[in-house]
């Protein structure tokens, strides 16, 4: 069984972005996940907290006093995850061997 958990974060921790994968990323409206308009990552200050995550791979964060979303694939965030995994298998086999035969003249 193979499970994966995020670490249990207390009510202040906040998921921030640390990181753009791009040079330059688009900006969506929260809502209807339409473009709005396409920014250069060095011109935004980071990190980013992140208000909402959307089921859709968006998250929504606060840039100059205005919400948009982001995709998540263009970020990296300082979130936390732990892995866990149980393996209960157990794996049987039988003593018994075997060679092939020598027969006359075979060995020297």
């Amino acid at each position: 069984m193979l499970s994966l958990t995020m670490l249990a974060a207390q009510a202040s921790d906040v998921i921030k972005i640390t990181e753009f994968r791009r040079a330059q990323i688009n900006l969506f409206d929260p809502v209807s996940l339409e473009r709005v308009k396409k920014v250069d990552t060095g011109t935004l200050e980071l990190p980013l907290n992140i208000l909402e995550v959307k089921p859709s791979g968006h998250y929504v964060v606060e840039i100059e006093n205005e919400r948009y979303s982001i995709k998540k694939r263009m970020v990296r965030t300082d979130r936390t995850y732990e892995l866990n995994s149980s393996c209960k298998n157990v794996l049987a086999a039988n003593l018994d061997a075997a060679t092939r035969g020598l027969g006359n003249g075979e060995c020297k």
